[in-house]
């Protein structure tokens, strides 16, 4: 079936830049870069923000209420 392939753009994390030579114009990169041979490769530097989860959001501590932790209601417990 015929179909529009390749206009996507892909981003690949955790890539190593190995070595940066300005006398040949190269950057060498370790990993699998997605796309064909002669292909344009944006670089960018990011830094990735670590989230901190916090406690049990969904799980009530009341314990006349049904929970996650004990599903039997309040009521059937008697």
């Amino acid at each position: 079936m015929p179909g529009h392939m390749g206009v996507e753009t892909v981003t690949v994390q955790n890539l190593d830049v190995v070595k940066v030579d300005a006398d040949l114009n190269m950057i060498v990169v370790r990993g699998a870069i997605p796309g064909p041979k002669g292909g344009l490769v944006y670089l960018k530097s990011t830094v990735k923000t670590i989230k901190i989860a916090k406690g049990d959001a969904g799980i009530s501590k009341n314990p006349q209420k049904a929970s996650g932790r004990n599903p039997q209601k309040a009521s059937a417990r008697g």
